[in-house]
């Protein structure tokens, strides 16, 4: 019995399918994932808490962590540090965002258009690790638009929280602080 040989374009379907199979599956989306049940199961809401935020959700059509801080039950940073503990990424609280200080040159390597675009705003570039806080770190044509931008260096997306970004990506490109009024005037 005789082997064939595989041409060129039969070994590299093979090498995909193979890929294909061993490629962990994609991380959810933050509105796909089971906030409010894990929220009761760590016993930061009660069960009731978790239905009124479940039927609020349904009837606005609104993930259930919005639900959950619109009804006040918990807050953005509760609903990311959640999503941080279901996806097994680092998150950034609205108070370390506040506090966090970004290199000019990375404003300058990530322009204004990019962070509003993709919801990103850079924090920290290394030798081997570009750190940059998104809503969403499992996005990947982010994480490849960032990587393109970052030289090629691996990409580390921090969750982060929609108001929370905003005041970063604000404060940081816009020179506007929450803090002092005096900012807020056109420039």
């Amino acid at each position: 019995m005789q082997t064939r040989r595989m041409s060129h374009e039969e070994l590299e379907a093979v090498r995909a399918a193979d890929a294909a199979a061993a490629a962990p599956p994609p991380m959810p989306k933050p509105h796909e994932l089971p906030i409010a049940d894990r929220m009761a199961q760590t016993k930061r809401l009660n069960a009731a808490q978790v239905a009124q935020g479940k039927a609020f959700a349904k009837s606005r059509g609104i993930s259930p962590g919005e639900a959950l801080v619109s009804m006040r039950l918990a807050t953005e940073d509760d609903v990311i540090a959640t999503e941080a503990e279901l996806t097994s990424t680092r998150w950034m609280s609205a108070d370390q965002a506040a506090h966090a200080a970004v290199a000019d040159e990375l404003v300058a390597k990530v322009p204004l258009e990019v962070c509003l675009e993709l919801r990103v705003c850079p924090l920290q570039l290394e030798d081997t690790r570009f750190s940059v806080a998104m809503r969403d770190p499992g996005d990947p044509y982010a994480l490849t638009q960032l990587q393109a931008l970052a030289g090629g260096v691996r990409v580390s997306g921090v969750r982060i929280a929609d108001k929370a970004l905003d005041a970063l990506i604000d404060r940081h490109y816009r020179k506007v602080d929450e803090n002092d009024p005096s900012s807020w005037l056109e420039r």
